[in-house]
């Protein structure tokens, strides 16, 4: 579904016009162009949006996740919230299969029909992720296997191509037994990371096997262009590469990244539009270095790096519209938003004030959901923002 993208591991706009090559996009007037951001706070406390979805043309879906204070611990709960004109605030919580106790809810995506999903953590108890699937109005649970011996882990991304083609990516700690310890204290357990990559088939989730790429290593986020063209992307644990994969309807390989200015590197979201594909993340000039923007994109089946002006910090999420990418970033100044075009470079002037986490983009409309912090007066609310 190419209407929602939203992200978060242990969870810029582009124009297609760019020109092939990598180049520097110049800083562009960017008061004329700023856009005016609505604010609707969503009908609880203490709960941040994580994912934004479209299952209608005029509904918008927010998925959160909500934390309970049980005694000394906590413990999670997956929560909806859907646009509706008639509801105090123009927003109201939709019921989930309360299977979904225990897990955030990291991401989500509908088909134009409102078929969708919800995917969240992996669930000791079930064995397996908790996800949501909905149909015909109603929520339930939709568990995903995981590998032997999983520890922990969790699905961070959910793209929805048709109700019955759907891809999930993320990852799964993997216990790798104990060993004692030479001083005689507790045994030590080991464990690596594996990823996750899940196919929905409009009725239960198939893990589906990868090839080796690092000792340890996780997925990030999912794109499905078609049945025969899906890319993932993530990061090696071990020297902190930048990985991208690529299905092409028979079995996963891993596609070379092109090289990039840095030591290191992390891809975090994908975006796509009219056969052009954009990633995007952060790179390391040296190993202590602050997170810099990293974008790459492919067109005519080649990856190439674009280039951002200079002091762009870490980029965590993006979405496609019609006039190009639209991504978030973290920098020690909070969230900040980007519109990169073929004449420069827009700041979206989203407010300083909310953390952001996920985008939405829809025609002209771009939204995207976070959290207003709690103040001495106010507590913390899941905000969603909306312009265009």
């Amino acid at each position: 579904m190419r209407w929602t993208r939203t992200t978060r591991r242990s969870s810029a706009w582009v124009v297609a016009a760019l020109a092939v090559a990598a180049v520097a996009a110049p800083a562009g007037p960017a008061d004329a162009a700023s856009p005016r951001w609505r604010e609707s706070v969503l009908p609880a406390e203490g709960v941040g949006v994580d994912g934004l979805a479209a299952p209608g043309p005029a509904t918008t879906w927010a998925a959160a996740t909500r934390v309970v204070q049980e005694g000394k611990g906590t413990r999670f709960e997956q929560t909806l919230f859907t646009t509706d004109p008639a509801a105090p605030g123009g927003w109201r919580e939709v019921p989930l299969d309360p299977a979904g106790a225990g897990s955030r809810a990291n991401a989500i995506d509908a088909s134009c029909d409102g078929d969708a999903l919800l995917v969240g953590d992996y669930d000791s108890s079930l064995g397996a992720v908790v996800t949501q699937h909905a149909h015909d109005g109603t929520w339930s649970l939709a568990a995903a296997p995981v590998p032997e011996h999983t520890l922990y882990g969790g699905l961070l991304q959910v793209d929805t191509r048709t109700t019955d083609d759907a891809w999930a990516v993320g990852w799964a700690q993997i216990d790798d037994g104990t060993v004692p310890d030479p001083d005689g204290g507790p045994s030590q357990q080991l464990s690596h990371h594996e990823p996750l990559v899940e196919h929905w088939n409009g009725a239960a989730w198939q893990n589906t096997s990868l090839p080796q790429v690092a000792p340890s290593w996780a997925l990030t986020d999912v794109e499905a262009l078609a049945p025969d063209d899906v890319w993932a992307v993530g990061q090696t644990d071990d020297d902190l590469q930048p990985v991208l994969m690529h299905f092409d309807g028979t079995a996963w390989t891993r596609t070379p990244t092109p090289r990039y200015a840095g030591v290191q590197g992390e891809l975090l979201q994908l975006a796509a539009r009219d056969g052009t594909v954009w990633a995007v993340g952060s790179a390391k000039q040296t190993p202590d270095a602050t997170p810099a923007g990293l974008v790459l994109r492919l067109s005519d089946g080649v990856w190439r790096q674009v280039l951002l002006p200079r002091g762009t910090g870490r980029l965590t999420a993006a979405a496609a519209t019609p006039a190009g990418i639209a991504t978030l970033g973290t920098d020690p100044d909070g969230s900040f938003g980007l519109l990169l075009t073929a004449t420069g470079t827009t700041d979206l002037h989203l407010p300083a004030d909310v953390h952001l986490t996920s985008l939405l983009a829809r025609g002209t409309t771009l939204a995207t959901g976070g959290l207003r912090p709690a103040t001495a007066t106010e507590p913390a609310r899941p905000v969603v923002l909306t312009t265009g």
